[in-house]
């Protein structure tokens, strides 16, 4: 008989986790459904501190996440489900959900990891161990691919093409930048930024005034290379297209002194 592969936990929104309104911070879905993830590896010995004890980590490659309805409030709980979607390669596909108290979803996503080999950061092939999750099923996005991971530190794979970086920024868009240290409170238990942080840096770009009168729709992460205590980040974001219904945003965050670059975000908001 198949397994069940579909995870699923429930959260309550906490007082750090809200804006100004109440409302959960939408980077938190992130932190969400990879706290879901991560128990249900942690149930199947697969957590990362499980593959430490081979010389081997999680590498995160490509997140996307979209925002169907209004971020739950302070105190409201959410269910997070998550499953494996696709098992190919080096690559395992997790997809998720998040539906609010009542049972509406108000966001879902999908995402893409490698297990690599330390040191030199080899991937390894996913199949052993994604097997232990159970056999693939209802991918939320059909025949969507993710841009090849990264992994042996060449320089960027998507220059325009891959997650929804169409074209070169044009001079005549409005741009906004600023600087981000990392500090010690930015540090995952890998010893390095964490993959929630890359994402609200990119959104910290964009001047508050705009964001304030705006809700998020889409969210398209390619993670490139790690980020490490003490580093200077530049958060670096174009609007590359404006309706009276939407604003589409391209971000970039990488080295302030050597300009690597260390992830690519297209971003969607409604007005």
């Amino acid at each position: 008989m198949e397994r069940n592969m579909k995870f699923s936990r429930e959260y309550e929104v906490r007082g750090f986790e809200i804006d100004e309104n109440y409302h959960l911070k939408p980077y938190h879905i992130a932190s969400y459904f990879q706290d879901a993830m991560a128990q249900n590896f942690a149930d199947n010995m697969l957590a990362a501190y499980d593959l430490q004890k081979e010389g081997r980590t999680w590498v995160l490659s490509d997140l996307c996440i979209d925002f169907l309805h209004q971020m739950p409030r302070w105190r409201t709980s959410v269910l997070v489900e998550t499953w494996v979607s696709s098992i190919r390669g080096f690559r395992l596909t997790i997809d998720f959900r998040v539906s609010d108290s009542r049972g509406t979803p108000i966001s879902q996503g999908s995402s893409s990891w490698v297990i690599v080999k330390k040191p030199g950061n080899r991937p390894e092939k996913i199949e052993p161990y994604a097997r232990k999750l159970g056999e693939p099923h209802s991918p939320l996005y059909p025949g969507y691919r993710f841009h090849e991971p990264d992994l042996d530190g060449s320089p960027s794979p998507l220059p325009y093409g891959a997650c929804g970086l169409r074209h070169p920024w044009e001079e005549d868009q409005k741009a906004w930048s600023i600087c981000q240290p990392i500090r010690s409170y930015d540090i995952d238990f890998n010893g390095h930024v964490s993959n929630i942080r890359y994402i609200a840096g990119a959104v910290e770009a964009i001047p508050v005034e705009l964001r304030s009168s705006l809700r998020p729709s889409s969210f398209r992460i390619k993670y490139l290379r790690e980020a490490v205590l003490d580093q200077v980040l530049v958060s670096e974001v174009r609007t590359v297209h404006e309706d009276s219904d939407a604003i589409e945003y391209h971000h970039i965050l990488k080295e302030c002194e050597s300009a690597v670059e260390f992830s690519r975000m297209v971003s969607v908001w409604k007005r």
